[in-house]
């Protein structure tokens, strides 16, 4: 819990520290487009007047209204939001994040392996007959037609039942990698 308290905090910090560069970025930017469009505010140029300052191919059509940066607005990106935000005291060891409740699988392992196959639609049938995994692994292809599973679908499951109990019967060995 500390190590998540600690990297949310840096994280906070670096976040805090983008914004303050990002802010002083906007102003430098204000400041430099003050400066080349003041000779423009003073000749009060409009659309299809004469050049605006030193750039002869740009005109002014109207001037924007000017908004001043104000470090006190209490916006998601203000930085005294933000550091408000980080001065307060979160209640960490308030939260319980419990990795030992439930451990069970969402789905059964009948489930799983239909998926596996593509035929997850057929998983009503099995639960109607009340066929789980071990019984799939032992039934015939009579006793599938017979609760009415089609020849398609049907021979798919016998060949991964198959599969299967091959595997099991006959694991393949497994290798360490120089990885």
């Amino acid at each position: 819990m500390r190590g998540m308290k600690n990297q949310l905090q840096s994280l906070l910090a670096h976040l805090h520290h983008a914004l303050m560069i990002q802010m002083e970025i906007q102003k430098q930017n204000y400041v430099i487009g003050d400066a080349f469009g003041a000779a423009a505010r003073d000749k009060g140029s409009i659309a299809r007047s004469e050049p605006v300052g030193r750039a002869p191919n740009v005109r002014l059509r109207g001037h924007l209204p000017r908004r001043s940066l104000s470090l006190d607005e209490d916006s998601i990106g203000s930085a005294l939001s933000l550091q408000e935000r980080n001065a307060q005291e979160l209640p960490w060891e308030e939260v319980d994040i419990s990795l030992d409740g439930d451990l069970e699988p969402e789905n059964s392992p009948l489930e799983t392996f239909l998926a596996c196959q593509g035929l997850s639609e057929f998983m009503q049938i099995f639960l109607r007959e009340k066929i789980d995994l071990q019984a799939l692994l032992l039934c015939s292809d009579q006793d599938l037609t017979s609760i009415h599973i089609p020849l398609g679908p049907r021979k798919k499951l016998l060949e991964a039942c198959k599969s299967r109990l091959d595997t099991l019967e006959e694991p393949d060995t497994i290798e360490d990698t120089e990885l």
